[in-house]
């Protein structure tokens, strides 16, 4: 045990004696030392976590699952030179005008790597049929799923708070990467009391035997594979809804499609090469921009084989899957591999085309950002279906418009259609301003107006904020974090205190 941090495996090598020992010494201590136990710093805790939150949520049959899913993996290995790029997709060009701009194509491929990369693909296409039908999971479950491992364990945490402030009653899995991302004060006393849960993936590597050795980007997939919901709303560690989700997973486009995706703010910049070696027509840039895989809405039921050919894509992505889906653009990663695994299939999907819009603010006479905002699937989906006649028009404006607000600018060109064609926010992303409530204000972020010293809102005024949302989300946000905060460390708490009573005074 190092600073609240917990890994079973240290235990074993106890024999039952010495245990005993230690645990008779326990209870003689916390009889006479009433205060002994958990302390609010998270620091020199000594205990083993309950059974019911050690064991690992996967079962038995997920473990066999995953050995023989693994099998086939490695058996579809591409053979050939990895796929690299001969230069990146560059900032600007992501910014492309859709209707204008070509497909780029930084990738050379040979025949004969084209060939057995195709080979490769087909390969584990072909498995699926056997292996997405065993997937393991509970029937008739839903759920929310996060990746939550490393430094953003304390973001989590004020993530899933505002899920709860949200209405949200769904329970919460959270999947950490290693036992040195588990906190004893986090997942045994904070998260239980918001109905949310820590599970560990490297239990899995170590019961299974597994010869994986992934990224930390390359988690997110396995959180969901793994994950006992039949339907999940993911969300990333520093992803939350501003209203109640859970209706969602009971409305279109959900049920009849299964998977929901959100765009990010740049053209499509997947190689050719992609849609050749998955047997697809190359679309065209107008159809849809590229993807952010921070919010997505599975259903296992109907979508088993594509999150499974996901896997595929992220297994392989670093040496071949994620140069073809992104040529090295910024944030290169797991984002497309969820939509184009559904795509590879001919599987039914909904991206949501109300566009993306950033969060921040002007800061002594500077833009800076600090998130994302994400459309509401089902008022999208209703506008779409309105909008038939005029939904191209729409896709290509979505594309456009994304582009001029992620820099902030108050250029009137451009201009969304009226609001009628576009939802309302529903998620928020903090994707750039990362608030931990573990390490608040040790990011150089600007909390503060550089001429006054005055703390300052990170999202632009309250009637803003307000008019889109419907309430001041960021005011009810930092509600939250003083809560979480306090529940940690006393420095960080007051500091919290300071910045909300300085920025939000009772309205």
């Amino acid at each position: 045990m190092v600073n609240g941090r917990y890994n079973p495996h240290h235990w074993r090598g106890f024999h039952t004696r010495g245990v005993l020992g230690v645990i008779v010494f326990l209870v003689i201590l916390a009889a006479v030392c009433p205060g002994f136990g958990p302390r609010s710093d998270n620091v020199g805790i000594v205990h083993r976590p309950r059974p019911s939150l050690m064991d690992p949520l996967q079962s038995p049959q997920l473990i066999t699952f995953w050995t023989e899913f693994e099998k086939r993996l490695l058996e579809a290995k591409p053979d050939g030179a990895p796929v690299r790029p001969w230069r990146a997709v560059s900032f600007g060009e992501e910014q492309a005008d859709p209707n204008t701009a070509v497909r780029l194509n930084y990738i050379k491929m040979d025949e004969n790597d084209i060939k057995a990369l195709s080979v490769s693909h087909r390969r584990m296409v072909g498995s699926l049929v056997q292996l997405a039908p065993q997937l393991p999971y509970e029937r008739g479950t839903r759920g929310i799923v996060m990746s939550a491992g490393g430094k953003y364990f304390g973001v989590a945490i004020t993530s899933i708070r505002m899920l709860r402030r949200s209405g949200s009653k769904l329970p919460v899995q959270v999947f950490l990467d290693t036992w040195d991302d588990y906190d004893v004060i986090g997942c045994e006393h904070i998260l239980p009391s918001l109905n949310a849960r820590c599970f560990v993936l490297a239990e899995i590597w170590s019961k299974a035997q597994s010869h994986v050795s992934l990224e930390k980007y390359q988690y997110k997939v396995l959180a969901l594979v793994f994950s006992s919901f039949e339907d999940i709303i993911f969300l990333d560690a520093d992803a939350f809804p501003a209203h109640d989700p859970d209706y969602l997973l009971d409305v279109e486009p959900f049920l009849s499609t299964g998977l929901v995706t959100w765009p990010d703010f740049w053209i499509s910049t997947s190689s050719h090469y992609f849609y050749e070696i998955a047997g697809l027509d190359v679309p065209p840039l107008t159809m849809r921009a590229c993807s952010e895989s921070g919010i997505m809405i599975y259903s296992k039921r109907m979508h088993a084989d594509s999150l499974l050919l996901s896997v595929y894509y992220n297994y392989y992505g670093p040496s071949h899957y994620y140069p073809l889906l992104s040529q090295g653009a910024p944030g290169e990663g797991d984002k497309e591999t969820f939509l184009h695994a559904a795509l590879a299939l001919g599987k039914s999907f909904y991206d949501v085309r109300t566009p993306v819009s950033v969060m921040g603010d002007w800061v002594d006479g500077e833009w800076y950002s600090a998130g994302m905002k994400q459309a509401d699937p089902a008022k999208d989906w209703a506008i779409q279906r309105g909008n038939q006649t005029s939904q191209k028009q729409n896709e290509t404006a979505a594309i456009a418009i994304s582009a001029i607000n992620s820099d902030g600018t108050k250029s009137g060109a451009g201009k969304p259609p009226p609001s009628r064609d576009f939802a309302r926010p529903f998620f928020i992303h903090n994707n750039i301003v990362k608030l931990n409530v573990q390490h608040l204000f040790e990011e150089p972020t600007h909390w503060a107006n550089k001429e006054t010293g005055h703390f300052i809102r990170l999202w632009g005024d309250a009637d803003g904020v307000i008019n889109e949302f419907g309430y001041d989300v960021e005011h009810v946000l930092w509600d939250e974090i003083v809560i979480a905060a306090c529940d940690f460390e006393k420095t960080v708490c007051e500091k919290a205190k300071t910045y909300f009573q300085a920025v939000f005074p009772e309205r």
